[in-house]
């Protein structure tokens, strides 16, 4: 049965583990329907040669985690990038899964795992600000935006929030 298929409730609790490298050549492979296809990364050849995001080696094993089902399936990645006093998050959802209403026990997992991880660093993450959905489920999770700015992004610039964990200030953002 694909996981699409059956309850939500039987895909949780959510497993983080070690990113192996089946792992980080699928989640290239996945694809994005528009306007979300900006996240579709370029072939796994390519970014295995660039040794580029977790096609490298050691930087998939520091970085990455693999986000499972309970039984295993791979439905999501989280990065955890040390950033002086912040440790800076990446996430990213199968295609399949986003919009399912999974955001918060996803968040809830990576944030978890950022805390054991960095326990007292700030925690934050960029986010392009046309990506509302995005942008909602972070704000419910305790991000706050904190700045809007201009960052590459493979090649072209994109107007991006800088958003904060900041669960102290949490709002109905609903």
């Amino acid at each position: 049965m694909d996981v699409m298929e059956r309850p939500v409730q039987s895909l949780i609790p959510l497993k983080l583990r070690p990113m192996t490298e089946h792992d980080a050549e699928a989640i290239a492979g996945w694809r994005y329907e528009p306007p979300y296809d900006f996240y579709n990364l370029p072939p796994w050849n390519k970014l295995k040669a660039r040794r580029q995001y977790f096609a490298d080696p050691s930087s998939r094993k520091e970085q990455y985690v693999s986000i499972c089902t309970s039984d295993d399936r791979l439905i999501g990645f989280a990065q955890f990038i040390p950033k002086g006093q912040a440790l800076r998050l990446g996430l990213g959802m199968k295609p399949e899964i986003t919009g399912q209403h999974l955001s918060a026990v996803f968040l809830d997992a990576v944030i978890r795992e950022a805390r054991r991880r960095a326990p007292w660093q700030e925690l934050e993450l960029y986010v392009v600000t046309w990506n509302k959905r995005a942008v909602k489920a972070y704000q419910r999770a305790g991000f706050v935006i904190t700045n809007t700015l201009q960052r590459r992004i493979e090649g072209r610039y994109e107007p991006v929030y800088h958003m904060s964990y900041q669960p102290q200030l949490q709002r109905n953002h609903g």
